[in-house]
């Protein structure tokens, strides 16, 4: 699990459901997305927007490797 973006939205007062409800997408998706099982640029995106960050402080490795 990445804790660090859970703990963002967390502290950002962000769920799952708001991400999937803007994505229209379902809140297990995001779910998966947040914990690192899936990679979804799509939803990486809405996290990354809805926290104010970029989507490479969020998922840094995924940056060193392109």
């Amino acid at each position: 699990m990445d804790r660090t973006v859970k703990a963002f939205m967390t502290l950002s007062h962000i769920k799952n459901r708001d991400i999937a409800k803007k994505a229209k997408v379902s809140e297990t998706w995001v779910s998966l997305v947040v914990c690192g099982h899936r990679k979804s640029p799509r939803i990486r995106s809405y996290i990354a927007e809805e926290l104010g960050k970029e989507v490479s402080e969020l998922w840094p490795e995924d940056s060193e490797a392109a």
